[in-house]
């Protein structure tokens, strides 16, 4: 199933009524609501009262005035913040399972359980996916210049100098897994600090250099074949949005005996500030 999940068909001849056996509903929603790890780079933006499939965010332009010193019977300056409207549209993601009387009826629930799982589980990746899409796709790329193909204490510090310099913060960071191998085997990296040496043991539960980090293991390819990682001021850099929170609806088919269980989700984002991250190129 991909990220472009398409609009979801159904004959309502087929529907008989509800079904009473919501089985799968917690275990579904648990799944999807995994963030994963891209959706840890976007704030939240609650969009379920919003009656459209498109919703427009200001964004300033960051042209106002600043305070000044005011001389003694002088006007104060006045700021007028300018703003522009960035829109975020919305993606439907989303799948069926069916519960035949059979599998009801000879109790392989279990069976039916471990597909809506893996089903769930692709779900939260395709929408972590989208996410990874959205949060690279406008963004600067920045390496220390060796381009060895290592993830190296240097390339970290010139991500994190292209952010500094122009006054973001950066809080998070994501590397991928020969990334973050690189940096679990860089005694420079590891040792600069006691908090430092200590993440060998914890499995780099914690912060570096200020910022939160965290292991990609999805095998989306950050750093255009090499290791690499994304560098994130999360205060500045964007927005996910839900449209519909994850949903679980259950019909059933009575000329086939069978109880239908529809998971869907609609899901935006939207980076309103893309100078406020980087990808870091090992």
């Amino acid at each position: 199933m991909s990220a472009d999940t398409e609009e979801l068909s159904l004959s309502f001849d087929d529907i008989d009524g509800p079904i009473t056996l919501p089985v799968l509903e917690d275990r579904v929603e648990q799944i999807v609501q995994e963030n994963l790890v891209y959706r840890d780079v976007f704030r939240s933006y609650d969009a379920t009262n919003i009656a459209s499939n498109v919703v427009q965010i200001p964004v300033p332009n960051d042209n106002g005035a600043y305070p000044k010193i005011v001389d003694e019977g002088a006007e104060f300056p006045r700021s007028h913040e300018e703003y522009e409207l960035k829109e975020m549209d919305f993606s439907k993601f989303g799948f069926e399972v069916p519960l035949t009387m059979e599998a009801v009826e000879d109790s392989r629930i279990d069976l039916t359980q471990d597909q809506v799982d893996r089903q769930a589980r692709q779900m939260a990746e395709d929408i972590n996916a989208r996410a990874f899409e959205y949060a690279t796709g406008p963004v600067d790329r920045v390496s220390d210049g060796s381009s060895d193909g290592t993830m190296t204490y240097e390339d970290m510090l010139a991500g994190r100098e292209a952010l500094v310099s122009e006054s973001y913060n950066p809080d998070l960071l994501i590397a991928d897994v020969e990334a973050f191998h690189d940096l679990s085997a860089s005694d420079n990296f590891l040792e600069a600090t006691d908090q430092q040496s200590s993440m060998r043991r914890d499995g780099f539960d914690g912060r570096i250099m200020g910022m939160y980090i965290i292991e990609d293991d999805s095998g989306l390819d950050l750093g255009n074949g090499g290791p690499g990682a994304l560098m994130v001021d999360t205060d500045l850099f964007g927005y996910e949005g839900e449209r519909t929170p994850v949903t679980t609806e259950e019909y059933e088919e009575q000329r086939t005996q069978t109880d239908v269980y529809r998971i869907f989700a609609r899901m935006g984002w939207l980076v309103t500030d893309p100078d406020a991250g980087v990808v870091i190129d090992g």
